[in-house]
């Protein structure tokens, strides 16, 4: 069967019904196949027949009608190399394809069997002449040879049968209304018996055959569908142990350099307390860093184990903006960079605490990152939404790396006047988002600044005196 007819399955993902309705579509279209490639054979068959046909009915009946029925095989021969070369070449790629091919050519099936069956009825004349007895021979061997071939289409299979079966037995029916009300030759009753018995036998054969083919096509789609299964899975699973790999090799170099400095930080103390005041700010800082990582990773993992509770309630733009500015001004003070807040006072719904969580990762990613100038914290609403937007003057993220830097531990090469990160800012960004549904998204060019923004969707944004009467929802 041509490759083009062919589909392997592919449908990991989906329904149940998606599945079955798949899993049909692509059994019918290999069954369909094996018919097809059936035809091969019996085309050779034919050719070969064809010669022992003329010489055992050569000198029995006319020359005409002899020539006549080999003109008439020959063009059946054509007929189906033709059919099976316009399936070869594609025409049928589905199931729908199968149905719409069997159909528009399910009169080719019946053709071809009558076609062996024009010499039983030729020679039917001469029930005692050996040459109808071959013919009735060919008879039997064709229908058996087309349920074999054709059993994977049932109706073409049935089909198949009706065309040789009818018209022989059609034929002894009309010898023996002939030889009425005189002795009817035995040769005619038998014959006439046998074809009727071996019409049931083959059509219950062809059925066993058909569910034979479909079983085992089955289970082929199915072992080949649970291959591919278990292939994604295994994929998946490699690729979140090498991510995990990942995380936990940047976590432990992250934890390495604060700690291995609060170790020098207290030997150094113990040498020489006086030097108290100059490394307590120090010991304070690497100590900031550790919780700091260790506030990021217990919230990734809490989101990943989906432990994080969202709660939904009325939330002032006004209130939350002034909370991020008290904690986050004295660290841009100390960066010598002025934190500025711009935005309509209103109120949403969302979470207070992811929120500001996500917020504070945009302002602290922005501070620290900016040598001068200042950070901007604002709010626009527009007519998808209202989004909160970070902008500041910083050195700016190149092209390249701004679709990586929410992955966990990604950093942008250092520069100078730029404080070291863990990376996992940004991540946290991400994840929390995506718990909201919200979308975070970013604009930024090299050496002029950055600007992060959080789109939360065209959901009712009331106005600051409406506050009161929105009661939080619990």
């Amino acid at each position: 069967m041509a490759e083009a007819a062919i589909m392997a399955p592919s449908v990991g993902g989906v329904d149940d019904q998606s599945v079955a309705t798949a899993k049909d579509d692509w059994v019918a279209t290999r069954l369909m196949g094996v018919a097809m490639d059936n035809t091969v054979q019996s085309i050779a068959g034919a050719v070969l027949m064809t010669p022992v046909v003329v010489f055992v009915m050569y000198g029995l009946i006319s020359p005409f009608a002899l020539g006549l029925w080999v003109l008439t095989a020959t063009c059946v021969l054509v007929l189906r190399y033709a059919l099976l070369r316009t399936f070869r070449l594609g025409f049928v790629r589905n199931s729908a394809d199968s149905a719409k091919f069997v159909q528009r050519h399910l009169w080719t099936w019946p053709l071809v069997s009558f076609s062996w069956a024009i010499p039983a009825i030729l020679c039917s004349a001469y029930p005692q002449s050996e040459a109808y007895f071959v013919s009735m021979v060919i008879v039997v061997g064709v229908a058996m040879a087309g349920t074999s071939a054709f059993a994977a289409v049932p109706k073409a299979c049935s089909y198949y049968l009706m065309g040789i079966v009818v018209p022989s037995f059609l034929a002894l029916v009309w010898r023996i209304w002939q030889a009425l009300p005189g002795p009817v030759p035995i040769v005619y009753t038998a014959a006439a018996l046998m074809l009727l018995v071996m019409w049931w036998l083959m059509s219950m054969a062809g059925k066993r055959y058909y569910r034979v083919q479909y079983n085992n096509f089955a289970l082929q789609f199915d072992n080949e569908e649970l291959i591919a299964s278990l292939t994604a899975q295994t994929r998946t699973a490699l690729r979140a142990v090498a991510a995990k790999n990942r995380f936990l090799a940047s976590a432990a170099h992250d934890l390495r350099q604060p700690v291995h400095a609060l170790g020098l930080y207290a030997s150094w103390l113990q040498d020489d307390p006086d030097m108290s005041a100059e490394l307590a700010p120090k010991m304070l800082s690497a100590t900031r860093a550790v919780n700091e990582l260790f506030d990021s990773l217990f919230d990734l993992t809490r989101i990943d184990a989906g432990h994080y509770r969202v709660q939904v309630q009325a939330v002032s733009v006004n209130d939350l903006f002034g909370e991020l500015v008290d904690q986050y001004a004295p660290f841009a003070t100390d960066r010598g960079v002025v934190l500025r807040v711009r935005g309509r006072d209103s109120v949403i719904q969302s979470d207070p605490v992811v929120l500001r969580r996500i917020l504070g990762n945009y302002l602290s990613n922005a501070i620290k990152h900016t040598r001068h100038g200042g950070v901007l914290l604002g709010s626009r609403q527009r007519n998808d939404g209202l989004v909160f937007e970070v902008w500041d003057t910083g050195l700016g993220i190149a092209p390249e790396h701004q679709e990586a830097v929410f992955q966990e531990f990604y950093r942008v090469a250092q520069h100078a006047g730029s404080e070291d990160s863990l990376g996992l800012g940004l991540t946290i960004v991400a994840r929390l988002s995506a718990l909201l549904g919200y979308t975070p998204s970013l604009s930024s060019v090299r050496e002029r600044g950055t600007v992060f923004r959080l789109h939360v969707g065209a959901q009712p944004v009331l106005s600051a005196e409406a506050v009161v009467k929105q009661p939080p929802i619990s």
